[in-house]
């Protein structure tokens, strides 16, 4: 199918090119702006490789879209369903396994509640843009993209998302600026693990009420995280191999977990979390205080080997 398929197609209401199991290519503008159309029938396309950018863009009348059984696809160009405002499913996403590139502003449709790229485990670059302004994304899963290597710019901004998972992102090396900025509901931030990140934009999770971020195994200092721009940020986890590099002045008044401990800033204090321990270790002055509120000094062979073991001080 060329370019500008049905553009501006304001009286079509109804499609249907199930069964195209030979085609291989819809070019660009295809279905751009058909303001009227309700559905669409792209079912059977099993030979399918690249989408043209703009597909059904600005026709907002869809309210739903299927695309299983396109495990050949490997390319979704620019503005995939962008300001289709009324779409509220797009199904069939995990069935695009040979997927490889998602264009720049990929759904960005205000109606949009959850999408599941589990499958597209040979994705490696997300455009810019991601999702952005989906207000009503709540749901995101992520858990099968091992190969991705990018992600653009203003990655789902705006979106209502609660929680976002990347640790399962082995590959990933770049995060773009404004990765989940302005997400009102965010709250829990996974990047544990993702030893080959070496590089994070500018206006990380700005204006998000992110409340527990894990950066366990994360490449990247901390410190370039500018977490200070998070004002509701509570808990910051590390690997207690990662602890001895982060500068105080970097962590503001979080709670750092170090493994087994959390450090308070208010109290420059690690504080055990097993119930068996259940005593706040001031390593400053080397001394703890009991769940009577009573200081205690710390022998100074026991400071050495709690600083030895979890690699601090």
């Amino acid at each position: 199918i060329g370019d500008d398929f049905c553009q501006s197609a304001s009286s079509l209401e109804t499609l249907n090119l199930s069964g195209m199991s030979n085609l291989t290519h819809i070019g660009d503008r295809c279905l751009y702006y058909s303001k009227s159309l309700t559905h669409l029938d792209v079912s059977g396309m099993s030979s399918l490789i690249s989408i043209g950018a703009g597909f059904c863009c600005l026709s907002s009348s869809i309210v739903s879209l299927d695309l299983s059984g396109m495990t050949k696809l490997t390319r979704i160009g620019d503005e995939f369903c962008h300001s289709t405002i009324s779409l509220k499913s797009l199904d069939g996403l995990s069935d695009l396994t040979s997927l490889t590139t998602i264009g720049n502003q990929f759904c960005c449709c205000s109606a949009l509640a959850n999408l599941d790229l589990s499958g597209m485990t040979k994705l490696t670059t997300i455009g810019n843009g991601f999702c952005h302004s989906t207000k009503s994304l709540g749901t995101l899963d992520l858990s099968g993209m091992s190969s991705i290597t990018s992600i653009g710019s203003l990655f789902c901004c705006h979106s209502n998302l609660t929680s976002v998972n990347l640790s399962r992102m082995a590959n990933l090396a770049t995060i773009s600026d404004d990765f989940c900025n302005s997400c009102a509901f965010l709250s829990l931030l996974n990047l544990s693990q993702m030893t080959t990140l070496t590089h994070i934009g500018t206006g990380f999770c700005y204006a998000s009420p992110v409340r527990s971020i894990d950066v366990r195994g994360l490449r990247v200092p901390v410190s370039e995280l500018e977490l200070q721009v998070i004002s509701s940020l509570k808990w910051v986890v590390l690997q207690s191999s990662q602890a001895k590099h982060v500068p105080p002045q970097h962590l503001l008044p979080y709670e750092v977990v170090v493994d087994d401990l959390v450090w308070s800033w208010e109290n420059h204090a690690y504080c055990s979390r097993s119930v068996q321990v259940g005593v706040l270790c001031l390593f400053q002055g080397m001394t703890f205080v009991d769940h009577h509120g009573e200081t205690h000094f710390i022998p100074s062979e026991i400071a050495r080997e709690i600083c030895r073991y979890f690699d601090v001080g």
